[in-house]
């Protein structure tokens, strides 16, 4: 497995020298942009089975705009 995180970051934390939050914190990041990706591709996959589900769509659009506003702290309209 790839570690996220820079070596440097890496090892200060190994030392004890590093900050707990830095690791928390990249830690939820990357748990948040595989959620991101397994929704997105989840819908991608839907899309391409059931492209006239016209439901579907408008849920993806939904979920578009959640992850626009999140990403630019804009409110959904």
């Amino acid at each position: 497995m790839i570690c996220p995180l820079p070596s440097a970051v890496l090892y200060l934390w190994v030392q004890g020298k590093g900050q707990q939050d830095n690791l928390n914190q990249n830690t939820q990041t990357e748990e948040k942009s595989r959620y991101v990706a397994g929704k997105t591709e989840e819908f991608n996959q839907r899309l391409r089975e059931q492209p006239a589900d016209t439901q579907l769509w408008i849920k993806f659009i939904h979920y578009q705009d959640e992850l626009s506003a999140a990403a630019f702290g804009g409110d959904e309209e």
